[in-house]
């Protein structure tokens, strides 16, 4: 996620669309962490902290409660830590950059990382256009591998290349 944001602030008019599949879509000064604490304050932590700060997503039903078992055991053969700031830095965007691409939501209904409350409020603070919901886990690509690619495809083929450069 904030690589998109980088992206969006850095080179906003080489950008077609910003696409968030069940991601987090937080305005300027918000961060990943505190997002979840303020919507949910009680939910069981998705990920440990080790003594470097760095993170680890923790293994269980939350994440991939219907990514086929295949998938979750690639998943977590691949997963790498990541460095602690990224949750809990606030992140730091205009409205004349990255506010000025435009942005797609693909919810995903079954997310317990990201409950669908979060993505529709969310969205509600920066709304996208378009939005799509897929019935799936908070892993699209290995949940929903099929309709995600769909949706990508159909955002993609709105995009104005020339106006964005690409």
């Amino acid at each position: 996620m904030t690589r998109c944001l980088h992206h969006g602030e850095r080179v906003p008019e080489r950008i077609g669309y910003l696409v968030y599949a069940a991601a987090f879509l937080l305005p300027n000064g918000a961060s990943l962490g505190g997002t979840i604490q303020s919507v949910h304050p009680d939910a069981a932590p998705i990920f440990t902290v080790d003594q470097t700060g760095l993170t680890n997503v923790l293994p269980g039903e939350k994440i991939y409660s219907k990514t086929p078992a295949r998938w979750i055991e690639v998943a977590r053969a691949n997963q790498c830590l990541e460095p602690l700031a990224t949750i809990t830095t606030p992140i730091a965007v205009t409205e004349e950059r990255f506010g000025s691409v435009p942005r797609a939501y693909i919810e995903a209904t079954e997310d317990q990382v990201l409950p669908l409350s979060l993505q529709r409020s969310m969205q509600a603070q920066l709304p996208c256009d378009p939005v799509f919901s897929i019935n799936c886990d908070h892993v699209l690509p290995s949940s929903a591998p099929d309709l995600l690619a769909n949706h990508l495809i159909e955002i993609a083929n709105t995009v104005d290349r020339t106006a964005a450069n690409c």
